[in-house]
């Protein structure tokens, strides 16, 4: 019937593509290897920009999380990507803000444990608002204990560095010196969390209470033009974010902290978390971002590479049909019909790409 007839078509046209392929060898290979550069090429350059846009989306509501920044007049050259400490306070009068958040990051402070000191990257004073914005997990101990004076709570890669099989739950570290701050005293370990998405554009190893001794400092701060902290926002669905900044820059233009020593006028924008591993290159940003990199460059160049690897596939295709017009005509004057000779190049051609596509 029909159906066995395309099978036994599809089964010949297979025996007759491979017996060709290994008795031309040399052009086969050449065919092969070209379309196998082009398109391994394209999936390595098309992977790596999958994985930079990636960054930050595994966060809920990623899309209405933004980062604050506060950029004093006329230094917009040298943006910082820490902001103002009144920005966090000004976040209750804002209605359209959800959830806000204020933590500082030291990228390379000094630590006591058992008497011995040491370097220690990536210490984070954070709030129960950062835990609940960027979804941090608990493996051991309440995470609500981080609104408790003088807590910590470390990543698992530290706790397997420095207590091994040991349980950490009520041992003390000695913070010695943190970004602008020295001798905070002991902080005692009240649990562990797991290790920070590696597609987050921040790391933390230790995240220390902000009540206690560092209860002070933050106090202060809206009452200082010092850009120590990062503030972020959670805004409310279809909010849009130039209006919360206009809000943000009214109630700074309102407030004491302008006529104080500093800078008079500030303006302030929002960034979009997802933007900022691939678009933010401000001073102080909590890890090396990938803004230098041209991401539609790569994009541009990936398509480029498989479009010369596909012509350099139909050239050679085309230049072998004509060799083989010979083949072709005699077939065609024994009976074969075009649509049979169609469908015999067709399956060659299907062949050559499910191979490099695999090799590839």
């Amino acid at each position: 019937d029909e159906f066995e007839n395309v099978i036994n078509m599809i089964w010949y046209n297979l025996k007759l593509t491979i017996r060709r392929i290994f008795k031309e060898k040399g052009f086969s290979g050449i065919t092969i290897f070209g379309l196998v550069i082009g398109i391994f090429s394209f999936l390595i350059l098309f992977l790596y920009v999958a994985n930079e846009k990636s960054f930050d989306k595994h966060f809920t509501d990623y899309k209405n999380i933004y980062r604050v920044i506060s950029i004093p007049e006329g230094r917009e050259s040298t943006t910082w990507a820490r902001s103002l400490g009144i920005i966090y306070k000004a976040t209750s009068t804002i209605p359209e803000i959800e959830e806000a958040t204020q933590f500082s990051h030291c990228q390379l402070g000094i630590i006591k444990i058992n008497e011995q000191s040491f370097q220690q990257k990536d210490i984070m004073s954070v709030d129960a608002s950062f835990i609940k914005l960027f979804s941090v997990e608990s493996k051991i101990g309440s995470l609500a204990e981080i609104s408790n004076p003088n807590t910590a709570f470390i990543s698992e890669d530290f706790a397997n560095k420095y207590f091994k099989n040991e349980n950490p739950i009520g041992k003390t570290i000695e913070i010695e010196a943190l970004q602008y701050v020295r001798n905070l005293g002991l902080y005692e370990i009240r649990g562990v969390v797991k290790n920070a998405h590696p597609k987050t554009h921040f790391n933390y190893h230790i995240l220390l209470s902000q009540k206690g001794a560092l209860n002070e400092r933050y106090t202060a701060l809206p009452d200082q033009k010092t850009q120590w902290v990062y503030n972020y926002l959670k805004l409310r669905n279809e909010t849009n974010p130039k209006q919360v900044s206009e809000k943000l820059l009214t109630y700074y233009d309102a407030s004491n902290l302008k006529q104080t020593r500093g800078p008079k006028d500030y303006s302030f924008n929002l960034v979009p978390l997802a933007d900022i591993h691939l678009k933010s290159d401000f001073r102080f940003e909590l890890k090396e971002s990938s803004s230098k990199i041209n991401i539609e460059l790569f994009i541009i160049i990936s398509l480029v590479i498989l479009l010369v690897s596909l012509l350099n596939f139909i050239n050679l295709t085309v230049a072998k049909l004509i060799k083989r017009s010979k083949e072709l005509g005699l077939k065609k004057s024994v009976g074969a019909n075009k649509i049979q000779l169609t469908s015999q190049i067709l399956f060659e051609v299907l062949i050559f790409c499910v191979i490099s596509i695999a090799i590839s």
